[in-house]
């Protein structure tokens, strides 16, 4: 692929990229990746290495959870993901620890990077589901001095067990 038709694909998708007038909102593409609990989940600076050949990542919204045996790498442009996904579909590298993947659009505000629900773009379904309460896992860690250990080991129980429910339940978005 060309460096001419990467820079056109991103000006065509910027073009139609739901972003408010203000500036206040972006919209990224998570291409969200489970992995089987037989072997460790490659780290985050790998994956970010591995999928930023498709294009830009989002660094600051790339996740990995080894508890919960899913990583989530941002994708800027939706074009870039969705080509990442073919290429895991034509040559998988992490065989068969990789459960299943698929793609999940979301909208974000530039002011903090605080979540918004949009569900008249975005509506909810499964995996957006499964990626907020990895999330909410993920600030629960970094607030360890803000709220009581016995209040996020609660938090994060009660997390753990509505993830275990969602990710039994049938996924609109992801492919094996």
């Amino acid at each position: 692929m060309s460096s001419h038709n990467n820079s056109e694909r991103r000006n065509n998708a910027e073009e139609v990229s739901p972003i408010a007038p203000t500036g206040l909102l972006r919209a990224i593409v998570f291409l969200i990746l489970k992995f089987s609990s037989q072997v460790s989940i490659p780290s985050r600076d790998y994956l970010i290495s591995m999928f930023s050949v498709f294009g830009p990542l989002d660094s600051s919204e790339t996740h990995v959870s080894e508890e919960f045996r899913y990583a989530m790498i941002a994708f800027v442009c939706s074009d870039d993901a969705v080509e990442a996904v073919k290429s895991l579909k034509k040559a998988n590298p992490f065989g068969q620890t990789l459960v299943r993947f698929g793609l999940q659009p979301k909208v974000i505000s530039t002011l903090g990077n605080i979540p918004l629900v949009i569900s008249k773009f975005y509506p909810t379904n499964v995996d957006s589901m499964k990626q907020n309460l990895l999330r909410m896992t993920e600030m629960l860690d970094k607030s360890r001095d803000r709220i009581s250990r016995e209040t996020r080991e609660k938090l994060k129980s009660e997390i753990a067990v509505l993830l275990e429910k969602v990710i039994s339940m049938p996924s609109s978005s992801s492919s094996s």
